[in-house]
């Protein structure tokens, strides 16, 4: 590969075992959504790869299992695998996350997708996200809910900018004393008239 394409190439061990994606929505505390497992039906395939092919005739090649079904120590360790990679990432708002799990029970990341497909009715995501019970627009609605929270954040810090320094802040003069205004004159004794006798 590196004499034909005449550019570097990563070669890497095939991890066999049980592969995941977990779904993520969220920021700085991203919501873990109930992991899938994809199951390759054809037990001659010694080193099956989840590729686009697979996708496409998913059917009759592989099987989606969702909620997984996995051990409470299993779920956990996977659940706090993908919750580290998004953060480490910095991914914000939507992503999935790939997994392999050996026979040992070992995790290894393979991949993080920022954007992953929302094709209704067919992309990982949504098949993951109504395994939990959230429905296609709820789905679109939590993605871009913190997108619309940061947009009205810059737009208000945009519109601060736009007026100047506050208006209730005080002002000073080209010596640099600060402008004061006169306080006010004292209001005039009231003496009440003194009342003589026989009047």
């Amino acid at each position: 590969m590196i004499a034909k394409y005449d550019q570097p190439a990563l070669v890497e061990d095939y991890i066999g075992g049980r592969e995941f994606t977990v779904g993520m929505l969220g920021e700085r505390r991203p919501k873990v959504l109930p992991p899938m497992e994809v199951v390759f039906l054809d037990e001659e395939e010694t080193r099956p790869v989840y590729s686009f092919e697979f996708k496409q005739d998913w059917s009759s090649k592989i099987r989606y299992d969702v909620p997984a079904t996995l051990e409470a120590t299993q779920l956990k360790a996977l659940e706090r695998a993908a919750r580290e990679c998004f953060i480490a990432l910095g991914c914000r708002d939507v992503a999935r996350v790939d997994f392999r799990m050996d026979e040992q029970g070992k995790i290894y990341f393979l991949e993080c997708n920022p954007l992953p497909g929302l094709t209704p009715g067919w992309s990982d995501l949504v098949l993951i996200a109504k395994a939990a019970g959230i429905e296609y627009n709820a789905l679109i609605s939590e993605i871009l809910s913190g997108a619309i929270r940061r947009y009205k954040e810059r737009e208000r810090e945009r519109r601060t900018e736009a007026r100047g320094p506050d208006a209730s802040k005080p002002s000073y003069g080209a010596n640099g004393t600060q402008s004061v205004p006169p306080p006010p004159a004292p209001e005039e004794p009231r003496i009440a008239p003194a009342v003589l006798p026989g009047t």
